[in-house]
């Protein structure tokens, strides 16, 4: 402690500092397709994103190539979409915002990793419906 200043935070002190984002929680959401989800009108729930994420990715890997071309089989693993979540989930608990999650995450995968054309009506109709 020099002139009676200290040089070290304790963390607490750190947490009580950070409020910057406690009133901004709606700029949080990483992608402009989480405006359509209902479940994300406060903010993005960072470990549901993440948990989200990875389950899309496990299901895309499973279930397209880059090449596909084919509509068919978006609307096949929709239709199962319950059940493939609830497959790759541990001991986590499946809800509604999961879903909802998952599937916006998966439909950036399709739109971005193959050559399926999914419009941002398709998107929004599909996410806002959940």
């Amino acid at each position: 402690m020099a002139q009676n200043i200290s040089i070290a935070l304790s963390d607490g002190d750190i947490k009580s500092l950070s409020t910057y984002w406690n009133s901004r929680k709606d700029k949080l959401k990483p992608y402009p397709e989480c405006a359509y989800c209902r479940y994300c009108t406060e903010g993005c729930d960072f470990d549901k994103r993440i948990l989200s994420r990875e389950i899309a990715r496990r299901i895309f890997v499973k279930n397209f190539k880059p090449d596909n071309a084919d509509v068919s089989i978006v609307k096949e693993i929709f239709r199962q979409m319950e059940t493939l979540i609830k497959y790759e989930l541990n001991d986590e608990p499946y809800d509604r915002h999961l879903l909802a999650c998952v599937e916006l995450h998966l439909l950036r995968r399709i739109r971005y990793g193959t050559k399926i054309k999914i419009t941002d009506a398709t998107v929004q109709k599909t996410i806002t419906n959940i």
